[in-house]
């Protein structure tokens, strides 16, 4: 995930989530990639559920495929704030 996040980011680190969105005129918004190894890694030190984790990140990339940023520190309380709502709405809050 380092490589990727280097190579389309310029980024030299590990990151736990990158979303591409799909230009094409078709009905997919994108691709969105999750490092497990990182998910985890947070999860533990957060200490909730991998599967918590995982479905976080899932949100949060698709937020990004529908237009959100996150590179102020306004947009990302803005995207976290989402995140939690849509994860408590549908349960998923694990």
């Amino acid at each position: 995930m380092q490589e990727m996040n280097l190579y389309y980011r310029q980024k030299d680190y590990p990151t736990d989530v990158l979303t591409f969105v799909n230009d094409a005129n078709d009905d997919s918004l994108g691709d969105i990639i999750i490092s497990l190894p990182k998910a985890f890694e947070q999860a533990d030190k957060l200490n909730h559920s991998h599967q918590r984790e995982i479905i976080f990140l899932a949100v949060h990339g698709y937020l990004h495929l529908k237009g959100y940023e996150d590179k102020t520190e306004e947009g990302l309380l803005e995207m976290i704030e989402i995140q939690n709502k849509i994860l408590k709405e549908y349960n998923l809050d694990i």
